[in-house]
């Protein structure tokens, strides 16, 4: 029978498994924060991006981006910077990694700016979000892991 484990906490305290087996225990560092930028152009906000850092795993585990502006000029700058933001963040982080819904505008962004940065389309998780019209979607996440990261980078 499952039960809750807080009501065995003491006990799980002493217990180990009997061979003594690493590979079912791992620690996953997490304390996630969330920062907000702006794109500025000609003296206005353009643009916001979003981002999730884990700070202990010096890793980006999420990137929203959107563009507040139908200026085609304001947005080509937006872009520019997000690219801008994008290799700043390269520099910075271990690793990187979000997803974007398939089938939206911005997918093709992504794939464009993925294949210019040398980051990897890791797969497809199906189904996994609902659209405004209440329809499920798949969602594509892309990733990249810094080979030549070093704590000082942080």
């Amino acid at each position: 029978m499952i039960e809750a484990a807080d009501k065995y906490e003491k006990e799980l305290e002493t217990l180990k498994c009997p061979d003594n087996d690493f590979w079912y225990r791992y620690e996953l560092p997490v304390r996630l924060v969330r920062q907000n930028f702006v794109s500025v152009y000609e003296g206005g906000v353009i643009g916001k991006i979003s981002i999730v850092v884990n700070e202990p795993a010096c890793a980006v585990t999420e990137i929203s981006q959107m563009v507040l502006s139908g200026d085609r000029r304001r947005r080509y700058m937006f872009g520019k910077d997000v690219m801008l933001f994008g290799r700043y963040l390269m520099g910075k982080y271990r690793k990187i990694t979000f997803a974007v819904m398939t089938g939206a505008p911005i997918e093709e962004f992504h794939d464009r700016r993925a294949k210019r940065l040398g980051w990897n389309i890791a797969g497809t998780l199906r189904d996994e979000v609902r659209d405004g019209n209440g329809e499920w979607h798949d969602v594509k996440i892309y990733e990249w892991v810094n080979p030549d990261w070093r704590p000082e980078n942080a």
